[in-house]
């Protein structure tokens, strides 16, 4: 006998990603990462997705924070491992970003991942801290660790990213 429940529903939005790109694309990165968390520029579909808010942001550093929910779960009761790897690749990214000269953005080539601890939903907002350990003409490498509001350490890892200028 299996018990059903009521199906669950979550409404998306966001602005269209080529006008936000084409505006980003405009600035230094350090100014285009800050737009983004001031909200003067949309933030990236997925991030609204995930719910992925931006915290903070200097070059070579960002913070962005979420909190797991039931819509995060990987359907045995716990948060999915892709959405640690999606929080390290966007602070990472975004780090790496906050070094860019107008008109230049980096791609993930290879993201690497090392879970530590469960995210859990219900367990409070959990923050990701984006640094950058190089970045050259044509690459760049950055680190990412996640963790919990007490300060412990769920995930961490690393992405390195080809750089793209005009």
């Amino acid at each position: 006998m299996s018990e059903t429940s009521e199906a669950r529903s979550r409404t998306v939005r966001w602005e269209d990603p080529d006008a936000g790109l084409m505006k980003a694309l405009s600035m230094e990165g350090i100014d285009a990462v800050n737009a983004i968390l001031k909200g003067e520029l949309p933030a990236a579909p997925m991030s609204r997705l995930l719910g992925i808010r931006g915290v903070e942001a200097e070059k070579g550093r960002v913070v962005v924070a979420l909190e797991p929910a039931e819509y995060h779960s990987n359907g045995t009761g716990g948060v999915h491992g892709g959405l640690a790897a999606s929080l390290i690749d966007s602070a990472a990214w975004l780090a790496l970003h906050t070094e860019m000269p107008a008109g230049a953005f980096c791609s993930t080539l290879q993201l690497n991942i090392h879970y530590v601890r469960p995210l859990r939903i219900g367990g409070g907002e959990v923050f990701a801290e984006g640094r950058v350990l190089h970045c050259g003409r044509t690459a760049a490498t950055a680190e990412a660790s996640i963790t919990d509001d007490r300060g412990k350490v769920l995930a961490h890892g690393t992405t390195h990213c080809t750089v793209l200028r005009p």
